[in-house]
């Protein structure tokens, strides 16, 4: 399976978000990919991921309060960076533009989404995609 959609999280404040967010890209035929603990238990799951993030067209970080402590997260961004993914920074309203350098400075220059709940952060970014795949 080919995911178009990769979504990137912390996963002590970010999970419920993103599983929504990858419920609702799933019903409006995305294929998305979600990192689940059930992968993370099994051999080789790195590679798995790195794999589906270079396979994928589009990036999804879901920006939550303890984002910034996370190495994963931060080793998935700069490998979408760096791969020119089209980023989509997800932020909990919450979170200051400002706050998201504290991960990488790059994310204060990329355009952001600001979200107040996982409904409201499902319709955005599903908007936003849109609007990317449209600009192509």
């Amino acid at each position: 399976m080919t995911f178009k959609v990769f979504i990137c999280y912390e996963s002590k404040t970010g999970q419920s978000y993103a599983q929504n967010l990858y419920e609702a890209l799933e019903k409006d035929g995305e294929n998305a990919f979600l990192a689940s603990s059930k992968l993370l238990t099994k051999h080789k799951w790195r590679e798995k991921i790195d794999a589906a993030l270079e396979e994928a067209t589009y990036f999804v970080l879901i920006y939550t309060a303890v984002t910034s402590s996370s190495s994963e997260v931060k080793r998935e961004c700069q490998k979408a960076l760096k791969l020119k993914k089209d980023f989509i920074t997800c932020r909990w309203h919450q979170i200051t533009v400002e706050k998201t350098k504290e991960l990488l400075n790059e994310l204060s220059d990329l355009h952001q989404i600001k979200f107040e709940d996982k409904h409201d952060l499902a319709n955005k970014a599903i908007v936003e995609i849109a609007k990317l795949r449209r600009a192509k």
